[in-house]
């Protein structure tokens, strides 16, 4: 359980890292989207305080992240689309 809260907190850095770099990181919603087979984080992440995340959108603040943070970015949240430009 050790592993998975390690990802919860990695997750939650890069959120609060994102959003204070200016970009966006929007939560899934699928009440009334029509959007069922969307992929979702494990039922024991969330209840340890992780959520699925729909978007992210670091474009506002593209030239502040390097390669290996965009590859993080995208494998810290598998489930997300990543937005990279306008």
């Amino acid at each position: 359980m050790d592993g998975q809260i390690r990802i919860v907190e990695e997750r939650r850095d890069w959120i609060k890292k994102i959003t204070d770099r200016g970009g966006t990181v929007d939560e899934w919603h699928d009440q009334g989207s029509g959007l069922t087979d969307a992929p979702r984080i494990p039922w024991y992440r969330r209840l340890l305080g992780d959520k699925d995340i729909f978007w992210i959108m670091p474009w506002r603040d593209l030239g502040k992240y390097n390669n290996k943070e965009m590859e993080d970015i995208q494998k810290i949240f598998p489930e997300a689309g990543i937005k990279k430009g306008l």
